[in-house]
Order: C-alpha cells, then structure tokens, then sequence
C-alpha cells in the first residue's frame, strides 16, 4: 500500500513536490517475503550503522544501483501503540486504489493518509519542514474535510491507539477525541524517542546505557565506543590504514563527550 508524499498531495494534505524516495506499508507478516521479492529484482537492504534502539525500527530501505530512489518499506508506525497487525488492518480497510507511474496501486483513504501523515510529523519536533507539513495537514482537516472524514479519522485514532500521540493535534482543529487507556510505558518510550531520534545515535547511546542494568552497561559501552569491523569499513570506505581507523576513533570519542557535555 503506498503511503505518505504521493497519497497526501493526492488527498489535498500537502503540495505536490519531487518525492526522493516511495514509501510503502506491508502487513508485519508479509515483510520478508516482500523484501526478498524486491531482492530478486536487484533492490539490497542500505547499510545501517549500528545504534541503540528507543524503539524497534519500523521500516526498511531498499536502494537499487540503477534506480534514483529508495524504497522505504514500513511495517508499522511510532506513535500508533496497538499491535502493528491490527494497525495495519485498520488502515488497510480505507484503501482506495490510484495509479502511480501509469500503474494500479493501493492507497489509504483521506482519514488514513492524514493520520500516517500527523504520525510522521510529530516524530520531528523541532524540524520546520515537518511543522510546516503538519499545518498542512491541520489546514486540510480543519477546512477541507468532510465531517464523515473527520470522524474516520476520529474512529482512527481509536484503532490504532495514536489517541496519546495525535490527540492534542486533533482536538486543536475540533476534531472529537475516542475514549482511550493512558499507556504510561508507551508514552515514556515516545517521549524519550522523540527527544533524542532528531539528535543522532549518541543520544540514543546515551539513552540506553542509562536505562540498562548495571550488569548490560559494559557492553553497550563497548558497542557505543567501538562498533563492529564493517561498520566501520563502510564508514572509512576504501582507507582502512591504521591513522584512518585512529581518526575515526578519536572524532567519535570527540562526539560522545560533546553529547554528554550539552546534555548534563
């Protein structure tokens, strides 16, 4: 199902604009099987560098040597705390179809795509580019919606659980808010994520080293320090001399204790 820049100018929820990437949202289940179907047409899982984890990754990008775009490969959305499958299914039940590059494809409704699109949006806080979608998303909702779409979008939040996340969003363009269940843990885990994503691995390092056992603090100490051999092989590309891997130690030394620095 596509999702996010195309289906949102489709809908009136932003500009038309040049999109660097498609995005795409597969049923949890079906993940492995759709990106090993890309695989056997020359698309390969980019290089990610190893980082400590607020919350499990929801997507997987796929790049093609001869293609100018990535394929960002969602299986569910952060902010949306109900199980992914029945995320999924919720959004997959407003599906309408379109027509990408002159073929048949699938898409969320209005009310779907403006919820994928407030999510998204909110994971960047202090990123301009997002506030300024996000208005457009709230100009959309707030003057060009139907008041059937208003309530699918209502009805939305209730299903996926994003009532936490995209409530104050919502209610601020009048849009009535389903009852829901304070989710404390959830809550906590969004909140330190979004605190930390928009500023690199070493918060997210930072983030996890305070939250482990005593026991775990060592070897992710380690990790966060010295990262594994192809890492660091694909950061240094073809210069792997001794000075250049003592170089790439000493400048991420550097950013550890400027991080610490700034957030003590």
């Amino acid at each position: 199902m596509s999702i996010k820049g195309f289906t949102l100018a489709h809908h009136g929820l932003r500009r038309e604009r040049t999109y660097a990437d498609a995005d795409i949202w597969v049923a949890p289940g079906d993940l492995d099987a759709f990106t090993n179907a890309l695989r056997a047409y020359g698309w390969r899982e980019r290089f990610e560098y190893d980082v400590a984890r607020i919350l499990v990754d929801h997507s997987r990008t796929l790049i093609h040597q001869k293609w100018p775009c990535d394929i960002d490969v969602h299986w569910y959305f952060p902010g949306a705390f109900e199980a992914p499958e029945v995320c999924f299914e919720s959004i997959w039940a407003t599906r309408q179809t379109c027509v990408i590059a002159g073929q048949p494809a699938w898409m969320p409704d209005y009310s779907g795509s403006a919820l994928i699109g407030a999510l998204h949006c909110l994971r960047y806080p202090r990123s301009s580019r997002h506030r300024a979608e996000l208005e457009e998303i709230s100009t959309s909702l707030s003057g060009d919606a139907a008041p059937h779409q208003r309530q699918a979008f209502s009805r939305l939040l209730r299903e996926t659980r994003s009532v936490e996340v995209v409530g104050a969003f919502a209610q601020s363009l009048g849009i009535e808010l389903p009852e829901y269940e304070h989710d404390a843990n959830q809550m906590s885990l969004w909140n330190r994520y979004v605190g930390s994503h928009e500023s690199g691995s070493t918060a997210a390092w930072l983030y996890a080293i305070r939250e482990a056992p005593w026991s775990e603090r060592p070897r992710l100490i380690k990790a966060a320090l010295f990262p594994g051999r192809a890492e660091v092989v694909k950061f240094l590309g073809g210069d792997t001399s001794l000075s250049a891997r003592v170089k790439f130690y000493v400048q991420r030394f550097a950013r550890a204790i400027r991080a610490v620095v700034v957030r003590s």
